[in-house]
């Protein structure tokens, strides 16, 4: 159970450092997660349950995953035009990096240079991961970035086997060059060709048992999340490289979902989604790890001599120095040997790739997966040594970027911003309730499609007071004239002008108890609404009737006694108005309760509704014209809607408002495409409209709404 507390625990904080990180983003979100790790690692109520990760676990079940994933992503035709771009990145400055850094810590340190030419391997390889945590929010040079993505997809196998070379040389005292090529060629080219046909493999399988009608999403989905880790364990069972297996098979994954984007579009969207999921919580734990594992790394460094502790930490800052130096001169040099020289902007772009060279994931793998102990049974004293200074390098590599970069890359411009975001969906809602009000169904249709609409902006309307106050005074003003003009005309009937009169009598009321009634309106409409729920669960209309005329006349005796005690005539005025809102509701209650009377009522107010119906339409369009704040407009129309349909019950059938709702849907991309078309919407929120509106038509289909 402690393991899987241990994966609870890591899954928590990267939950935690995400949303901190979105609150306070003067941090990125990987600092945040190093942040959590460091804090779960120092409690002593959590730190019981962290358990170590066994690295080979690590880099089966967190690297391949990643690598596997960042494969996907890269088109087979971007590997073949940067194949020579990639070897010389990921093979030669790897490699003359690696020998540079084992030269300086065997002739600085004095270890031996196979102790040195191990902790080169661990600190070389790059993270593409770690690098997008430190560049958020800059533009980067296009031709920089992908170079540093290359490069950090192969470089990792090229470390790992170095490392592997470099534990035979200090288990055995003594390396064959010879050998050590032969193996790396096998290792690496094995990797390629394994991964290759393991990839092909994968995806024939599963094209073979979508033919056999094998075709259950559930089962077609694990089983491309579970390929990378059978291929990287395929792979290094054999002896080659299961880090550039994973990735050849991503990248043969990413050309076959291109080719069937149209076949299974479903299938490919939902994998797509789940990945990017994965990469998220998997790369959180990792930065985790990485504050997890600085806790006993930072005591053993305090419980040092001030004098050795500043050495260590001088060492790992000096090897990551380094490290920026040779990136720096050899992006200087690539530079000139395609221009045949140094062009004057490439020293921006040299630094950009220099301090991009971020280390994180396979570098913390790689150093938890040194021996505890020698062929020959001694303890590897160094071992903590070289694992707190590639920690130190790691943290180094992620802290000057972040300090760095901004200085000198612009920063990129938001596609829009969450107030773009936010009047473009009131935009939507307000000309998808405007063909709402053209479309011929029922008045509880239209209310129920308007809710549902109002739902896409995601909270309500705040109201500006004193706007919304006069917006609503013209709107009675627009009513009180077009209900007079019809009576004047002689158009509406006896009932209709009844209504009207306890309608602005009601009105009236309401207003001359409007200070009273916030008071206490919150609270007591919340437990209202919760009896009213209960009361719909267990009792019948005709039950429910009954039990609120009874309510209200307790409530009349109770007042009219409470008035024959009183003496003052103001409380007195107050409680008989309070009784003649009591018997007002009794006889509305009564009025509705005979069918008769409740269809000669609603004809009434049907009559009031024609009457009111095309000035309040004029009057709605025009503040539509004159606000430029769609979200007042949507507000206004969804007051009036709901005022109209106050006093009537309809049935309605529920498959019939997922149609309705789809129509409403359709019209809505509609008015996006347009939109775009105009130039009023950019293409980035013109594709996060649409994405939100299509998956809300693929769950109506699927599962209704």
């Amino acid at each position: 159970m402690t393991f899987v507390y241990s994966i609870l625990l890591l899954i928590m904080a990267v939950i935690l450092a995400n949303f901190i990180a979105q609150k306070f983003t003067f941090f990125p979100q990987s600092i945040w997660q190093i942040i959590l790790g460091l804090l779960c690692a120092m409690t002593p109520s959590l730190s019981s349950y962290i358990v170590n990760l066994d690295p080979e676990w690590f880099m089966m079940l967190i690297i391949a995953p990643l690598l596997f994933f960042e494969g996907q992503q890269t088109q087979g035709r971007v590997i073949s035009q940067n194949i020579r771009n990639i070897l010389r990145l990921s093979i030669l400055l790897a490699l003359i990096t690696m020998l540079f850094l084992g030269w300086g810590i065997h002739h600085f340190l004095n270890w031996p240079f196979a102790v040195a030419l191990a902790l080169a391997a661990i600190v070389t390889p790059t993270d593409a991961t770690a690098l997008n945590s430190v560049n958020k929010g800059l533009v980067m040079p296009k031709g920089v970035l992908r170079s540093l993505n290359l490069e950090s997809m192969f470089n990792d196998a090229t470390g790992i086997v170095a490392l592997e070379l470099a534990i035979v040389w200090i288990n055995t005292g003594h390396l064959s060059v010879g050998e050590a090529l032969r193996k790396f060629v096998f290792v690496a080219l094995g990797g390629i060709v394994f991964g290759f046909v393991a990839g092909f493999l994968a995806i024939h399988l599963r094209k073979y048992l979508l033919r056999k009608q094998f075709d259950d999403m559930t089962a077609q989905v694990m089983l491309q999340l579970l390929t990378p880790i059978v291929i990287y364990v395929a792979a290094e069972e054999i002896g080659v490289s299961g880090i550039i297996s994973a990735v050849i098979a991503g990248i043969i994954h990413h050309e076959e979902r291109s080719r069937t984007l149209l076949v299974s579009a479903q299938m490919n969207n939902l994998i797509t989604q789940l990945w990017k999921i994965i990469t998220q919580v998997l790369n959180g734990i990792v930065f985790v790890i990485l504050g997890l594992s600085l806790v006993p790394i930072l005591k053993s460094i305090l419980g040092l001599r001030l004098e050795k502790s500043a050495g260590i930490i001088m060492t790992a800052f000096l090897i990551y120095a380094s490290m920026l130096i040779l990136r720096y001169f050899y992006a200087l040099y690539d530079a000139k040997r395609v221009n045949k020289e140094i062009p004057e902007g490439v020293f921006k772009d040299a630094l950009v790739f220099s301090l991009g060279g971020v280390h994180g994931t396979v570098t913390l793998a790689m150093a938890f997966s040194l021996p505890l102990f020698l062929a020959n049974h001694q303890v590897f004293k160094v071992r903590e040594s070289i694992l707190t200074v590639s920690a130190l390098v790691i943290l180094f590599s992620l802290v000057v970027p972040l300090i760095l970069l901004p200085r000198f890359l612009p920063k990129e411009r938001e596609a829009f911003d969450i107030n773009e975001l936010d009047q473009a969906y009131n935009e939507i809602v307000n000309a998808a309730l405007s063909y709402i009000a053209t479309l011929e169904i029922s008045d509880k249709r239209r209310q129920k499609l308007t809710q549902r609409i109002q739902t896409q902006r995601g909270y309500k309307y705040n109201k500006d007071p004193e706007t919304w106050n006069q917006v609503i005074k013209q709107l009675d003003y627009v009513r009180n004239r077009a209900v007079e003009n019809a009576i004047e005309d002689d158009l509406l009937s006896t009932d209709a002008i009844k209504l009207w009169d306890r309608m602005n009598e009601s009105k009236k009321y309401k207003q001359q108890n409007v200070k009273r009634i916030k008071k206490r309106i919150m609270y007591r409409h919340m437990l209202y609404r919760l009896w009213e729920r209960l009361l719909n669960l267990f009792l019948t209309d005709k039950q429910k009737t009954e039990y609120r005329l009874k309510k209200y006349r307790r409530r009349i005796d109770k007042l009219q006694q409470k008035k024959e005690r009183t003496v003052n005539n103001e409380e007195r005025a107050d409680i008989q108005a309070n009784i003649t809102k009591f018997e007002r509701k009794i006889s509305l209650i009564q009025v509705y309760g005979n069918a008769e009377q409740k269809d000669r009522w609603i004809k009434a107010l049907q009559e009031i509704d024609d009457a009111m119906a095309d000035d309040v339409a004029v009057f709605v369009e025009k503040v539509d014209e004159q606000n430029a704040d769609k979200g007042l407009v949507v507000a206004l129309r969804e007051k009036i809607n709901n005022e109209k349909l106050a006093a009537r019950t309809q049935l309605d059938i529920e498959n019939q408002q997922n149609i309705d709702l789809m129509n409403v849907l359709q019209f809505e991309l509609g008015f996006i495409k347009e939109r775009n078309t105009a130039g009023k919407y950019s293409a980035h929120l013109t594709k996060v409209l649409y994405d939100d509106i299509i998956a809300a038509q693929s769950i109506i289909l699927e599962v209704g709404a």
